[in-house]
């Protein structure tokens, strides 16, 4: 069977072995160095685990937006020193019915001695760019190039040999699946992604099928946003192009054409899984990735895996599967897919950190919307939706509920920001008079300064250090992390006195003629000193010469704020929201209350720990020794068939590595998009 009905599916879901790093790189992308073990098992009983595919591969372009179509993004071209035009792509290469190819690299001493296409790929009306890695010691790349065979490669040919490699370097051929990443900073859409499924020199067309109902390409990828465009992961890419790239006792079949003998994975398409397995060469096919089920449709290897969704490994062969994660965690934000009525969504953490299911599907999710995620009015309601967990063993998977009328109308998530508790604390724990802040305002100047807030006499070029003047609120205390938004202005240079503007091309051009940009100035910063009630500093450097209020709504400075749409009522009763103080090296992890106003909005946080809190979960913690995070709950989760127990499920964690599932019971359901709260910020 190739296809998994969704009944075997959730029987596949208990049987998922534990988690524990072997030979593939792309798959979680998760912090240092991390194994998913998985035991043999045989084709009648496979053993199963959850993996998601990571974006780890560089952008091979990253620019702003020009212009937005009802299907397509524009971008401008540059020029070269000797002014002549340089456009972005090259023409025809991101297809979708490009098939890419596989190179393989051998050397001849510490050089590379030839390149073997062992397939030439399909589609391409453009001789694609080859890019070779670097050498284990040396800058000395080999480069090569190739030309065209019916729309595949020919043999590329070296420009250069290189020198300094050790081994054989991976070659990468710069067409087939790749993606547009939404990455401007504190926007809301920030980590959509969008395959492009044709181009031309500056413009790609997207697929936008996977838009939410209501949505169009211009809400979303606007006019001056920045974007890269990465390499999508496939099934090759990450499970490997190879026999040699399979992970560990990840077994190939036979033959081709048949699964005897072969391990699986298994993807979702539309309302069932697909089993997929790699094939040795035969009956006129190349070696690579197949669905057996639709041989028909030929070699498999540029499937994508969209980094929202998990797929299923199953160990259908003895001996135990290792594979490795590698390479740094995903720090920036991800939206992830709510799938429409009668769908479900298998998904891995996209952080790689520990996670309370209280973040994964944050509070102003929860709703009766169709684009909102449903509650129950008890553990047997058929209407609400669910979320599975994988459970520590990687045995069961408890499923969980948010209840109908515990805080399903918050339409802003409050935010607070902890410090490190004073060292005259011997226990360590939070003091909610000077530990935590949820304080707000605007900025009125930006200036680069030293790490004390001098600005006299500066070497713009040197100091790693920005001076945040305020137009309204109180300048936080020196270890608060201050979130910074609406930072628009004209690019410097980096250089000077902090004056010189810079166009597209990195010219330096007169003041007031340099290009628009998005300041990294956005986004959350430690303060570092503070000169006095009206500024502080943080270890940043300066990017843009700041014009107030250009752009938007102005720039903004906060360490929190009370969110909205809390239910009063609520606050005084078993199911009050929540203070998590997540982190900090504790050793008890501090829970407070907090308190709403007849508005809906957060005020305040309290430890005393009521009588009516049945929970027994508030407390003021204790052995901080960093800075914890601070995540604010609504306090309406709980575990479906608990016996009635209705304790708070919210800082139920979800592992690093873990995966779990949402699925929609509802009817009228529609597919949206939801951001994660994202640990690293």
């Amino acid at each position: 069977m190739n296809t998994i009905h969704p009944k075997f599916y959730f029987l596949i879901l208990v049987l998922f072995s534990n988690l524990s790093l072997g030979k593939v790189k792309d798959v979680g992308a998760i912090v240092g160095a991390i194994n998913k073990s998985l035991a043999g098992g045989s084709a009648s009983a496979p053993k199963y685990t959850v993996a998601s595919a990571a974006v780890s591969g560089e952008p091979v372009y990253s620019g702003q937006i020009l212009n937005v179509g009802s299907n397509y993004i524009t971008f401008e071209t540059t020029s070269d020193e000797s002014e002549n035009t340089v456009s972005p792509f090259t023409d025809g290469v991101f297809l979708k019915a490009v098939k890419s190819p596989v190179l393989t690299a051998t050397l001849s001493g510490n050089a590379i001695g030839g390149i073997t296409v062992d397939y030439a790929g399909s589609g391409f009306t453009t001789a694609p760019e080859i890019i070779i890695d670097y050498p284990d010691s040396g800058d000395d790349v080999a480069e090569a190039n190739c030309t065209l065979n019916s729309g595949g490669l020919n043999t590329p040919t070296l420009g250069n040999a290189g020198s300094g490699y050790s081994t054989a370097p991976k070659i990468t051929v710069v067409g087939g699946p790749h993606f547009v990443k939404l990455t401007e900073s504190g926007d809301s859409n920030e980590g959509r992604f969008f395959r492009i499924i044709d181009n031309n020199e500056t413009a790609l067309t997207l697929d936008i099928s996977t838009l939410a109902a209501g949505e169009s390409l211009s809400n979303v990828l606007q006019v001056d946003y920045s974007i890269e465009v990465v390499p999508a992961p496939t099934i090759a890419t990450v499970m490997g192009r190879t026999a040699d790239e399979l992970p560990t006792n990840f077994n190939e079949s036979n033959s081709n054409g048949s699964t005897d003998g072969a391990d699986f994975i298994y993807v979702f398409q539309r309302t069932s899984y697909t089993s997929f397995c790699f094939m040795p060469a035969g009956g006129g096919n190349p070696a690579g990735w197949y669905a057996p089920n639709l041989m028909r449709f030929g070699l498999a290897n540029d499937y994508v895996l969209y980094p929202d969704d998990g797929f299923i490994i199953a160990k259908r062969t003895p001996n135990e599967l290792t594979i490795d994660f590698a390479g740094g965690s995903q720090t920036k934000n991800q939206k992830m897919r709510l799938p429409k009525s009668g769908r479900s969504a298998c998904m891995s953490n996209p952080f790689g950190a520990d996670m309370l299911l209280a973040e994964i599907i944050t509070p102003n999710l929860i709703g009766t919307g169709a684009n909102k995620f449903n509650p129950g009015a008890s553990e047997t309601d058929s209407t609400m939706d669910v979320v599975y967990f994988l459970s520590g063993d990687g045995n069961t998977w408890p499923q969980y509920y948010h209840a109908s009328g515990v805080n399903v109308g918050i339409s802003k998530i409050a935010t607070a920001n902890a410090n490190l508790p004073s060292p005259s604390n011997s226990g360590r724990a939070i003091n909610l008079g000077t530990d935590i802040s949820m304080v707000n305002g605007a900025i009125s100047t930006v200036l680069s300064c030293s790490a004390t807030g001098s600005t006299n006499s500066l070497d713009h070029n040197i100091t790693e250090h920005t001076l945040i003047t305020l137009h309204s609120g109180v300048a936080p205390k020196v270890g608060f992390n201050v979130e910074l938004s609406g930072f628009f202005g004209r690019k410097l240079d980096g250089l000077g006195d902090g004056t010189h503007e810079v166009d597209i091309n990195g010219t330096q051009v007169s003041q007031g003629s340099g290009i628009f940009f998005r300041s990294k100035l956005n986004g959350t910063h430690k303060i570092v000193h503070r000169p006095g009630n009206s500024s502080f500093v943080i270890k940043k450097k300066r990017d843009i010469r700041f014009i107030k209020g250009n752009k938007g709504p102005g720039a903004k400075w906060s360490t929190g704020q009370g969110g909205a749409g809390y239910d009063e009522a609520n606050a005084t009763a078993e199911v009050f929201p929540r203070a998590y103080f997540i982190g900090g090296g504790c050793s008890t992890m501090a829970v407070a209350r907090c308190l709403v106003n007849s508005s809906g909005v957060i005020t305040g946080f309290s430890f005393n720990n009521a009588s009516h809190n049945s929970d027994n979960d508030i407390t003021s913690g204790a052995g901080y020794n960093y800075s914890p995070q601070v995540v604010i709950t609504s306090g309406g989760w709980r575990l479906v068939n608990s016996g009635g127990n209705h304790i708070c499920q919210d800082a139920k964690m979800l592992g690093a590595t873990d995966g779990f599932i949402v699925v929609r019971k509802g009817t009228n359901r529609t597919l949206t998009y939801f951001k994660p709260r994202n640990p690293f910020n």
